[in-house]
């Protein structure tokens, strides 16, 4: 009797040294998996602390493009506005024969109405260093903010690109008509020509060119005051979110 219970405390107590071990091993998986877990927060919090560094860098470029366009623009904004406004006053007659008539080698270069007012163009072009540091940083894609800047940019790239494009063909188609006439070297030249002044004058051939232009030309600078409106706007939320340092 006396070794059956001996033979019982052994086993009680062989299962008791089982389970602490038990408890032991399995306290040590979860402090091991804590650890990893804690490993892991770190590291990920110190990649969303480099990539957040990382966006607002690209951000200020992209800010400060948008402030190079704002002024860069003023030159091709200005231009077409002013031959716009020049047209319409051709066209609506208020620039008289007789002004015409006073035209002379002496006053021609002066002339602000003498140039051909359908063959003009200014190139515009917009900043895009930041936009495409900003395309890839692809961990953004979700934000609101980076999308709309993302979308106004490519939305105003490919109006640029048509205004740029129809212009210059235009100009170039419009320049190529004036090769049949015998002042297209004095043109060209920029020189003075009295059969010239005679041609954009009283053509009707000119005032129909101009008036095409005006079509293209009115385009462009609806675009780019749209573009000057909407940067300024973006310019000043990312300053508001995205301050230099």
């Amino acid at each position: 009797m006396l070794k059956f219970f001996r033979k019982i405390r052994q086993k009680l107590l062989s299962e008791n040294k089982f389970s602490k071990y038990l408890i032991y091993a399995i306290g040590e998986i979860v402090l091991v998996v804590i650890g990893i877990l804690i490993a892991l927060s770190i590291n990920n919090w110190n990649e969303n602390r480099k990539n957040n560094n990382e966006l607002s860098k690209i951000l200020i470029f992209v800010k400060n493009d948008l402030k190079a366009d704002t002024l860069g623009l003023k030159i091709p904004l200005e231009a077409y506005k002013k031959t716009n406004l020049n047209i319409q006053k051709i066209l609506d007659k208020e620039i008289p024969k007789s002004y015409f008539d006073t035209i002379n080698k002496v006053n021609f270069e002066k002339c602000e109405f003498c140039s051909h007012q359908s063959v003009a163009y200014n190139h515009i072009f917009i900043q895009d260093k930041g936009i495409e540091l900003l395309k890839k940083f692809t961990s953004t894609s979700s934000d609101t903010l980076i999308s709309n800047i993302l979308s106004f940019h490519n939305v105003y790239k490919e109006f640029f690109n048509d205004d740029n494009n129809q212009i210059k063909n235009l100009g170039r188609e419009n320049a190529a008509l004036l090769e049949k006439y015998n002042w297209y070297p004095e043109f060209r030249a920029n020189k003075y020509n009295s059969d010239y002044i005679s041609y954009i004058s009283e053509s009707n051939e000119y005032q129909n060119k101009i008036a095409t232009y005006k079509v293209f030309s009115t385009t462009a600078v609806m675009d780019l005051e749209d573009y000057k409106k909407k940067a300024i706007k973006y310019i000043k939320i990312l300053e508001e979110n995205y301050p230099e340092k």
